[in-house]
């Protein structure tokens, strides 16, 4: 787990669902050509990425 996840696991416990799957942005990055991913941040834990579409 990333340290950002870790501190937000732990300040939002009560919330914070083990079980879900927490997108890494930096992570998922490395695996699409840059003109074909983007990230908008919506807050401090969450965001939107976009994907463009493959040809």
């Amino acid at each position: 787990m990333k340290q950002e996840n870790y501190y937000s696991s732990v300040k939002y416990d009560n919330y914070w669902d083990d079980e879900e799957i927490y997108f890494v942005f930096d992570e998922l990055k490395e695996f699409f050509p840059k003109e074909d991913i983007s990230f908008t941040t919506i807050s401090h834990c969450a965001g939107i990425i976009q994907l463009g579409k493959l040809s």
